[in-house]
């Protein structure tokens, strides 16, 4: 097993089959143009909601492209974007 198959059993373990209300959840990873690809992918599946997870805020001269990608998608997509700030 790689360690993309790897992630995406982690992963999959996080989510439960389905919810209370019948909304199934689906688990994906992309290669890619981060934006668009989460953008698109979920306009073309129709998607309710996009889940993005966060380390938390950048310091100044940190690495910030999760935080720009973050904004960028909450501003391009389809659906409500939910992101879960993870603290260290």
């Amino acid at each position: 097993m790689n360690s993309l198959d790897n992630l995406t059993e982690k992963l999959r373990k996080l989510t439960p089959g389905s919810l209370k209300f019948g909304k199934a959840v689906q688990v994906e990873v992309l290669y890619g143009q981060v934006i668009e690809n989460i953008v698109q992918f979920s306009h073309d599946q129709k998607s309710d909601l996009i889940i993005m997870g966060l380390k938390s805020p950048p310091a100044f001269f940190a690495d910030r492209r999760l935080w720009l990608y973050a904004s960028a998608i909450i501003s391009d997509a389809y659906c409500p974007v939910l992101t879960v700030r993870q603290v260290v």
